[in-house]
């Protein structure tokens, strides 16, 4: 649907303002439930529909974790958080940085009421890559430096730390230890059990895991290899890497197109490290699966017939003035040589 009815720059600045209505109405909501454990769109309609059941879950900082409308809290801070880079760029004009700042924090504190690490994760990887892209803005290649840095730290790790990378990033993508140990044995386990199924998975049957390792698998990325073998892996991770290479490879554009890929490609940066700590489901993977469609009109898009326009008679007009001016001088000198 994303790809089908967002496939222009105006559709993509409507639909960053839709969302952001929606997020805007879930913080009072998740502030609610932060201080009463009670999710007001649950027990309300509740009463009259079937709806979602409430998840126990405990409290963090003297909170109690948010769950909205959602299967569970840490689910609405990843749906809050995928638009964290569209709301910034897009949701209000360029040229109002406190209202681009401020709609940044409003989008930050309906996340945060969920009180979860993998999303916030993800959010902070965003927020990175825009205080990157701002403070080398005038350097050619500060992506280029930027993944050639992030590479060396991952090798540097994998050579030099105790632990293994991944476990290194889970240590710092949790609130506490316990979490940390939870997502590092469902990796290595999870793991484990594709390469027993290598070709088809496990399906719906159980994964092979110690009986005191909960059912869920808490990593969206590794999920389809557990139950679809390598073919559901790789194919996963093509449709993710084939959108993001598809808008990161094309040629600049006009600055709104430019701004509009810059916004969609930092999200998806979001949402593969908030996948790391992460499973999507139900309404969260399909509001994954919409974001993984927004961006991908610009690949098509080409500058707009009336901007060419100007910007064909704007150079008309500059080497108009070139002539004029060029007319001048020789008519000066001219009038100087015949004196």
């Amino acid at each position: 649907m994303a790809r089908i009815y967002i496939n222009s720059e105006q559709k993509l600045i409507a639909f960053a303002k839709f969302i952001f209505v929606i997020i805007l109405i879930l913080i009072p909501i998740g502030i609610f439930e932060n201080l009463t454990a009670n999710s007001l769109p649950i027990s309300l309609l509740g009463k009259v529909l079937n709806t979602l059941p409430y998840v126990d879950h405990e409290s963090r900082l003297g909170l109690d974790r948010a769950q909205g409308p959602f299967d569970h809290p840490i689910l609405l801070g990843v749906f809050c958080f995928a638009f964290f880079s569209i709301i910034f760029y897009l949701s209000a004009p360029e040229n109002k940085l406190f209202s681009r700042v401020t709609n940044a924090v409003l989008v930050f504190l309906a996340g945060f009421t969920s009180l979860s690490s993998g999303p916030l994760a993800g959010m902070a990887a965003q927020l990175g890559l825009m205080a990157w892209g701002a403070i080398f803005k005038s350097i050619r290649g500060k992506w280029i430096i930027l993944i050639t840095g992030l590479l060396s730290v991952y090798f540097v790790v994998a050579l030099f730390a105790n632990s293994s990378p991944i476990e290194v990033a889970f240590r710092y993508l949790t609130f506490n230890s316990g979490n940390a140990w939870a997502r590092i044995n469902i990796f290595n386990y999870g793991y484990a059990s594709m390469l027993d199924y290598p070709m088809f998975g496990h399906g719906p049957n159980e994964w092979a895991r110690p009986f005191w390792l909960g059912a869920s698998i808490d990593m969206y990325w590794l999920v389809p290899g557990v139950r679809y073998g390598f073919p559901g892996l790789f194919l996963n991770l093509f449709v993710f890497a084939a959108a993001f290479y598809a808008v990161a490879s094309q040629k600049p554009k006009s600055h709104g197109i430019n701004l509009c890929s810059k916004a969609y490609l930092f999200s998806l940066v979001g949402l593969l490290v908030a996948g790391l700590s992460v499973h999507f489901w139900n309404a969260t993977y399909v509001s994954y699966m919409f974001v993984l469609g927004v961006g991908l009109w610009t690949v098509d898009a080409k500058v707009d017939d009336e901007a060419a326009e100007t910007v064909d008679q704007s150079n008309r007009e500059r080497i108009s003035q070139a002539r004029r001016r060029r007319a001048q001088r020789s008519r000066t000198r001219l009038g100087k040589n015949e004196t």
